[in-house]
């Protein structure tokens, strides 16, 4: 695995959980005093076998705040870099592949003008596919 993070996208607390529909789907993680954005994005088949993809940003404490509280966009807060698509099993990370937002499909990733709309708790749900 060619993660950049010291620990799993999965050693998260309920309280980093930024949205949760059928499962976690937003949330963030620090690693060494850095926080990431980890969005749900997917799951495929493989070789008779699901696996679910994920998008891995960094993002700041502001930027955590403004995300949550609708100051930007969902879309906003995963395009930068640097940007990762990581690939899991069963919670088990397989992949890390470096990537930017021009390379996912625009159809797969969040409405750009989709708000989280939570105003500090799940509230709404996000327009994901």
């Amino acid at each position: 695995m060619n993660s950049p993070l010291a620990l799993s996208i999965f050693d998260f607390k309920n309280e980093d959980i930024l949205y949760y529909y059928d499962g976690p789907r937003l949330w963030t993680i620090e690693s060494e005093s850095n926080l990431f954005l980890v969005s749900w994005f997917k799951d495929i088949l493989v070789e008779n076998q699901w696996h679910d993809q994920y998008l891995v940003v960094p993002i700041s404490p502001q930027e955590k705040r403004y995300l949550m509280h609708d100051q930007i966009t969902l879309f906003f807060a995963l395009n930068k870099e640097p940007f990762w698509l990581v690939d899991s099993v069963g919670c088990q990370e397989t992949t890390w592949t470096r990537t930017s937002i021009d390379h996912v499909d625009p159809a797969a990733l969040p409405n750009p003008s989709a708000f989280l709309g939570q105003e500090g708790s799940v509230a709404k749900q996000v327009d994901f596919p």
